[in-house]
């Protein structure tokens, strides 16, 4: 089901006059919706979103808005958007935006209708999502890091909540490196990596934290603040550590920790949880920055 309907000139011809490519969203939840957006904005690409059929009658109705904590906002009406994966043989490239505990009966969907030369850029957030990929898909497949939350605000409308930059494996391909221009174009700040291993050891090592706050019901500003809670997290943190160093990964792990310092003004030679969490008032953000011990 397309909800979407292609705007026509005078004579009756799609207004598509120029693009380059087509893009796919697979997967078009929070974040792929929020990426899409920006996408949209670029004459250039013909974006089309795949996903539930609940998201789709929303977009119909309200159009899809994406705004972020640095104050860009973009607004597109009317999007393409299916609940089938028919139309994904069109595309010239994909964003599988799944969550990873998805992508399992998400791949034999996508042999069935992804052309083997199409780029698969995976935006999934774990270890071994590439080599799952690669083990199933002949698609040559780009690795991409979300480190920020996106959040639903209301009927249509993603925000970004949290700081963060895409970080993007850099390509050969065209067709991927121009969806990293038009990103950077319109105000969305990648930065490019040569290897993604070090960043996800480094994203875990920070996302420890995640079952420990879920277990206190506390927000993380407050949960960070109690020393107790911050004595566990960094007993997990020195044994994720202790296994980084095992698998030959620790200089790896600490020099995206030192990158993360660098960036945010903290010593890097303090061990460091640095989050951005919503307050408990909107969507406003705070900062907490504790150190652990």
């Amino acid at each position: 089901m397309q909800t979407g309907i292609e705007t026509t000139d005078e004579a009756g011809q799609q207004n598509t006059a120029g693009q380059r490519y087509c893009v796919g969203i697979v997967g078009a939840g929070s974040i792929g919706c929020f990426l899409g957006a920006y996408l949209c904005q670029d004459s250039g690409l013909d974006v089309k979103f795949f996903g539930r059929e609940t998201t789709a009658l929303e977009l119909a109705a309200h159009g899809l808005s994406a705004t972020s904590l640095e104050h860009t906002s973009h607004f597109v009406q009317p999007v393409a958007f299916y609940t089938s994966l028919n139309s994904l043989i069109e595309c010239d490239v994909v964003l599988l935006t799944v969550k990873a505990t998805a992508l399992i009966p998400m791949l034999a969907q996508l042999k069935r209708f992804l052309r083997p030369e199409v780029p698969l850029i995976a935006m999934q957030n774990g270890i071994g999502v590439q080599e799952m990929l690669s083990h199933d898909l002949p698609n040559p497949i780009v690795r991409t890091i979300v480190p920020f939350n996106v959040v639903k605000v209301q009927a249509g409308h993603y925000y970004k909540a949290t700081a963060g930059e895409l970080l993007w494996q850099t390509s050969q391909f065209e067709v991927v490196n121009y969806l990293v221009q038009c990103f950077q174009r319109y105000d969305l700040n990648i930065e490019l990596i040569n290897n993604t291993v070090e960043a996800e050891y480094g994203k875990l090592l920070l996302n420890l934290n995640n079952a420990l706050n879920a277990i206190s019901n506390l927000p993380l500003k407050q949960q960070l603040q109690q020393r107790g809670y911050r004595k566990i997290l960094s007993a997990a943190m020195k044994e994720w550590l202790w296994i980084c160093k095992k698998s030959r990964c620790y200089a790896k792990v600490l020099h995206s920790l030192t990158e993360l310092a660098t960036t945010q003004g903290i010593s890097p030679t303090k061990l460091v949880v640095w989050h951005r969490c919503q307050a408990d008032a909107g969507n406003r953000s705070a900062s907490a920055i504790v150190n652990v011990g």
